[in-house]
């Protein structure tokens, strides 16, 4: 079929007549499949009975699955009940979804001003009616997501305008299975009450098709289908997808420009902050003092630690200041990881902390990292008292005591980039390793004023040919020899040409990086290592059409086997150069970022994934976030990237992190589906979206503790 540009347009058949497969359709088979446990001959059958021609065939459905999907759709089918329930229950918390799923009943229902009060006064609507113990005592300590009074209401629903009073109450004729777990579809019906037409014939064909379902099995698919994908959202803003195109010479990974220029390293509260109320105070704007306030309450009650409570420093706090307790390592840290080295780095003057570090035991802890991986270093303040001469002295204290002065936190700041900050990095020092001293953190800051180095053996300088560059043992194969920078006048090619020869270069030194802070994994992220996908990138197609053979030209895309295998290769070879996996460029990506923002998922669906896999076990920190507070996973969820988002769950990564603008994943995945109307795109993101809030665990409104 053919597709108009036009978002609000219909694919049509060669001749002009209406597909079968309309948006609506798509979408439905798409939200159907990922958010339901039906098998794809039930969802066709849904389907044919809300089209007007009943045509599509099972053969047309699987193949459309496929087309959405990129070929591999099983493993993104909800397991089980409580699967889907998991997922249907945070659609129904999404803000963004449960509201234009109202527009949509608001529209059709034609009620009352009244009436359209009543509704958007419900204390649940936007997911507010749940209290904080409740949320205490079930969301943070991983217990069961419905609570017990949840678990025991019956299945019935309460009548609400716009759903007849036999629908609500539902009827066990049309249950076969009566020992059918129904509990996890509670909290969803009880959000989306009067989300129903009040059709009695319409809920009849979703019976015929559904027998052996529970009834509120079918009222979960019923509102799937007639509000969550109705032909109304398809009234979407005409806006393009934001571009993905590499260009080495911008932050391509990162979000638009408007959200980065708001965007500053104090936005993001680190767990550092609740050692210390000088942070605390300037974390209260954020919302982040409140929450701690009631979770000091709920941790002191689970018998966890806190180094400070709303009215002052804790018991054992005040012990640790005063140095009447100097056991350090036998004490607990709090549920931050913050241990008694991290609060006195927070809150001591230098002569505490350096006679704490002198007399106390605490060898074991020296380097203890909370979650963010903050060292004790990391949580000076100016304030204290502190001054070059006076941090001197702690770090020759800290180091004879084996402390690492290079450990960084999920910033990839060390402690040297926490005292550049500050002013307070000892003029003339050096006692580390100059490659310390250029280590880049996520806001593109070295703990030095000068540029680093980039040495290159002129020897490795001249251009590529068309053969192997030999480098030791290794050995970089290089595509074509149009990519030679030397025979285009194209800027586009000359681009793509040198993140080759930057490859080629980084084995030279492990240290290497173009201007803009790639090293050789950047590059080799970026690299195009196809003229298919080269033409295809900038729009030359038909040039290279003329010049390859047909055969050559269609079987060698970056996303061919043969492509991502080469691509692997190359990876193994760089990092046993030792490239660093974890450094990052001016723009503050990581190369596991370039790669998830970067790999093809619509070919092979085995090597992509292996690739990331060989980064994360060299090191490679899946939790390591850029300038705007994103990890790996905003990107992937950004990139719509389904098979890195689960290498990146399967890893370790927290599926609860929140970026700077305190977006948790769930709520990047709605502002991306708000900007696509095009089934396609549709469905990738919403894919992202049912795996993350399914088997992944991932809740719409994080807490705090949560994300930490």
């Amino acid at each position: 079929p053919t597709q108009s540009s036009l978002p609000n347009s219909q694919p049509t058949t060669p001749n002009g007549r209406p597909s079968a497969w309309s948006w609506s359709a798509q979408r439905k088979m798409a939200r159907l499949y990922l958010y339901t446990t039906l098998p794809a001959e039930k969802i066709r059958a849904i389907i044919n009975a809300h089209s007007p021609d009943k045509t599509i065939k099972q053969s047309s459905a699987n193949k459309k699955l496929q087309s959405f999907f990129d070929k591999e759709p099983r493993w993104l089918h909800p397991h089980d009940n409580k699967d889907m329930g998991r997922r249907i229950t945070e659609l129904a918390n999404s803000p963004t979804q449960l509201q234009k799923a109202w527009e949509v009943q608001l529209s059709s229902a034609h009620l009352s001003p009244q009436d359209q009060s009543s509704l958007y006064a419900r204390s649940d609507f936007l997911g507010i009616g749940a209290s904080p113990s409740d949320a205490c005592s079930e969301s943070i300590y991983g217990s069961d997501a419905f609570s017990e009074s949840q678990m025991s209401l019956s299945y019935a629903v309460p009548d609400a305008p716009g759903e007849s009073p036999g629908e609500s109450r539902g009827s066990r004729d049309h249950s076969v299975d009566d020992g059918q777990d129904f509990s996890p579809f509670i909290p969803f019906l009880q959000r989306t009450t009067g989300m129903t037409e009040s059709s009695a014939r319409t809920t009849g064909t979703f019976r015929d098709h559904l027998q052996g379902y529970t009834e509120p099995y079918i009222k979960v698919v019923k509102r799937l289908v007639k509000r969550f994908t109705s032909p109304a959202l398809e009234q979407l803003s005409a806006s393009s997808q934001h571009d993905k195109r590499v260009d080495p010479s911008h932050d391509w990974i990162g979000e638009l420009a408007e959200r980065m220029s708001h965007t500053h390293e104090h936005s993001l509260i680190l767990p550092g902050a609740f050692v210390s109320f000088e942070s605390l105070d300037f974390a209260n704007g954020s919302g982040v003092l409140a929450a701690w306030r009631h979770w000091c309450g709920c941790i002191q009650n689970r018998g966890k630690i806190c180094w400070l409570m709303p009215d002052g420093l804790t018991d054992l706090a005040t012990a640790v200041l005063n140095l009447q307790s100097t056991q350090f390592d036998d004490m607990p840290c709090d549920c931050f990881s913050n241990t008694a080295l991290h609060f006195l780095g927070a809150c001591a003057t230098p002569e505490v902390l350096c006679r704490a570090l002198m007399e106390g035991e605490c060898s074991r802890i020296i380097n203890a990292q909370n979650t963010a991986g903050q060292t004790f270093m990391h949580l000076l303040t100016p304030s204290n008292g502190w001054n070059h001469q006076s941090v001197l002295g702690l770090i020759s204290i800290a180091q004879h005591k084996g402390f690492n002065m290079s450990a960084r936190d999920c910033l990839g700041q060390s402690s040297l980039h926490v005292l550049k900050k500050l002013n307070l990095l000892p003029y003339g020092w050096s006692d580390m390793s100059l490659y310390e001293f250029h280590v880049r953190d996520a806001f593109g800051c070295i703990p030095v004023n000068h540029e680093v180095s980039r040495e290159v053996n002129p020897s490795h300088t001249q251009a590529f040919q068309h053969e192997n560059v030999e480098n030791g043992s290794e050995s970089v194969p290089i595509p074509d020899p149009a990519l030679n920078p030397g025979e285009s006048n194209n800027p586009e090619i000359s681009q793509e040409s040198q993140l080759l020869q930057n490859i080629r270069m980084s084995f030279t030194s492990p240290h290497w990086e173009d201007e803009y802070g790639h090293n050789g994994l950047h590059c080799l992220a970026m690299a195009t290592l196809s003229l298919e996908s080269l033409a295809e990138k900038h729009d030359m197609k038909e040039e290279a059409e003329q010049v390859l053979a047909p055969e050559s030209f269609h079987h060698l895309s970056d996303s061919s086997t043969e492509r991502l295998q080469l691509r692997l290769s190359i990876l193994e070879s760089l990092l046993a150069a030792g490239q660093d996996p974890n450094h990052r460029d001016k723009f503050g990506q990581t190369p596991l970022m370039a790669f998830v923002a970067a790999l093809p998922e619509d070919g092979g669906y085995k090597i992509g994934p292996t690739i990331l896999k060989c980064l994360i076990s060299k090191g490679a920190d899946v939790n390591a976030r850029n300038r705007a507070g994103e990890t790996a996973l905003h990107v992937a969820v950004r990139f719509h990237r389904k098979l890195a988002i689960r290498v990146l769950t399967e890893a370790g990564a927290n599926v609860h992190v929140t970026d700077a603008c305190g977006r948790s994943l769930l709520a990047v995945c709605d502002d991306e589906l708000a900007k696509y109307s095009h089934p396609a795109e549709y469905g990738k993101y919403l894919a992202c979206r049912a795996f993350l809030s399914g088997q992944a665990g991932a809740v719409q409104d994080p807490f705090f503790l949560q994300q930490w």
